[in-house]
């Protein structure tokens, strides 16, 4: 039976800005306790140390991996694609919200290597989920989706030499704005769509499953 229904675009928004919110407080938190020494240090670093490192591992599970994985899917879930470019755009998704999941949980402290190879697989797998969803919807991929795919570029260059080091934190706080920006822009994809919650006998299911206002399946 169903439990509850819940705007699916309001959902999105609600995982993004708990995502600012959480890095937000993170870097806030850093900066008071004296844990990095740079007032544009690397997101990351604002991870390893607690109490930071508390929020962080909640924060980072909850929205950034389930919450933008599931996001992500409903996007997908409600675009006009074809069968083949959905199963595609769901494996991406899965790529994403795991990875950042794992650089919630691994900080730098913890692993280095794991982190970044986490991190920047997340931010790679994202842009090109965002290329992907809009040329098959546009035949054209926008300008600022074009700039976050740069942006990454740059982080793999920056991790795997020692070119352009003073700029990977500039670029790390842009493509995360970018990622941020990107979600809510697809999420107008949601409009007049809700999220049903469904149980079945004495274990909860949760299934997604959208419905128009005027209760009919999209």
């Amino acid at each position: 039976m169903p439990l509850t229904l819940m705007d699916a675009q309001l959902f999105v928004k609600l995982n993004v800005y708990g995502s600012v919110l959480t890095i937000m407080a993170c870097y806030i938190t850093a900066q008071v306790m004296g844990h990095v020494d740079s007032w544009l240090p690397m997101i990351s670093d604002c991870f390893v140390y607690p109490p930071e490192s508390y929020v962080s591992r909640f924060g980072v599970v909850s929205f950034i991996n389930y919450g933008v994985l599931m996001s992500n899917v409903l996007i997908v879930r409600c675009s006009d694609l074809s069968v083949s470019a959905q199963r595609v755009l769901y494996a991406l998704s899965c790529v994403t919200g795991i990875s950042f999941g794992l650089v919630g949980s691994i900080s730098e402290g913890d692993n280095l290597t794991v982190h970044n190879m986490f991190a920047l697989s997340g931010f790679m797998t994202y842009g090109i989920f965002l290329a992907l969803i809009h040329f098959q919807a546009k035949r054209r991929v926008p300008l600022m989706i074009c700039l976050y795919n740069a942006l990454s570029v740059l982080q793999i260059w920056c991790a795997v030499s020692d070119s352009y080091v003073s700029a990977k934190p500039l670029a790390e706080w842009l493509l995360s704005a970018l990622f941020a920006y990107n979600i809510l822009n697809l999420s107008g994809r949601l409009k007049n769509k809700s999220i049903q919650l469904q149980s079945s006998y004495d274990s909860v299911l949760i299934q997604s499953m959208l419905i128009r206002d005027d209760s009919t399946m999209c």
